[in-house]
């Protein structure tokens, strides 16, 4: 019995290969997704085959868990790499107003005035 934990267990630890469905190329960036806590998303960033934008957290929130729909990823990555056309590098996080504008659909609530 301990032969099939064993290979069970190598199973389960083995990453999936990410399909087509989870890369989008956008100018000469590849956007990749990859799995995140709570059965969430998040992405990476790769030009020419190599990691320009790599974080362990969701840039909206600043948290480990990632987006709920490939498609939040998606455009979250897609405006990242506008602000490097424009800035000529990464913005660290998005802010509150651009998720919104986005319609990303996990964002942290927002206090309202007097809830402070």
């Amino acid at each position: 019995m301990l032969p099939f934990i064993s290979s069970v267990s190598v199973h389960a630890q083995k990453p999936s290969v990410p399909g087509n469905e989870d890369r989008k190329k956008i100018q000469e960036f590849t956007i990749q997704l990859r799995p995140a806590p709570a059965n969430t998303v998040l992405f990476d960033i790769v030009r020419q085959g190599r990691p320009v934008f790599n974080q362990p957290m969701n840039p909206v929130t600043m948290l480990p868990k990632g987006f709920q729909t490939k498609e939040d990823a998606f455009k979250v990555a897609e405006w990242m790499i506008t602000q490097y056309g424009r800035l000529e590098h990464f913005p660290p996080m998005v802010p509150p107003h651009v998720a919104q504008q986005l319609n990303i659909k996990n964002l942290l609530p927002i206090p309202k005035p007097g809830n402070l």
